[in-house]
């Protein structure tokens, strides 16, 4: 009798997983928004604002899938908690660049600096050769899940996101460069 599970059955285990991994990301992500203060869709405009680094109101808005005004909402409401700041932009005397600040920072640490420390460890554990292949595969997940559901319209304009892991001493970085 064979024991070696059928490839069928390796992919079958792999969706599986990843239907738990984006189950635990999305209660991670709610924990995260009841610490912070705010609700799911302002604590997906940090995210994204972390992912793109400072920019637009009007890029955040796209990129989060908003309207101008809705965004216009949510910042008001992240500036008054003390998490984003706007300041003028440079280019463009008639626009504002929306940033983080060091208190958002703060509270990032707190709640995931555990986390990060973790998978520090578990990263750890693995070859250059499968964290190639584990990267890859993240990457390949993450973009097709980007462009789930949209139009070819929304795809054109979709702005890759950016991630550093660095979540443990990006304030520190950041206060530095201002």
């Amino acid at each position: 009798m064979e024991t070696s599970v059928s490839s069928q059955d390796q992919a079958k285990d792999v969706r599986a997983a990843l239907r738990r991994l984006t189950a635990e990301i999305d209660g991670l992500d709610q924990r995260a928004a009841n610490r912070f203060g705010i609700n799911r869709s302002d604590l997906r405009c940090l995210d994204v604002l972390r992912g793109l680094g400072p920019t637009t109101p009007t890029t955040l808005a796209v990129a989060v899938g908003m309207t101008t005004g809705g965004l216009s909402l949510a910042l008001d409401r992240l500036e008054a908690a003390g998490y984003v700041t706007r300041r003028p932009n440079a280019n463009d005397r008639r626009s504002v660049i929306v940033e983080p600040t060091e208190h958002l920072a703060q509270i990032e640490r707190e709640i995931f600096g555990p986390l990060v420390r973790r998978m520090g460890e578990i990263i750890a554990r693995y070859r250059d050769a499968d964290l190639e292949v584990i990267r890859d595969f993240l990457d390949r997940v993450a973009d097709a899940s980007a462009e789930a559901g949209r139009s070819p319209r929304e795809l054109v304009s979709r702005q890759r996101l950016h991630y550093d892991d660095d979540i443990l001493t990006r304030a520190r970085t950041q206060a530095k460069d201002t």
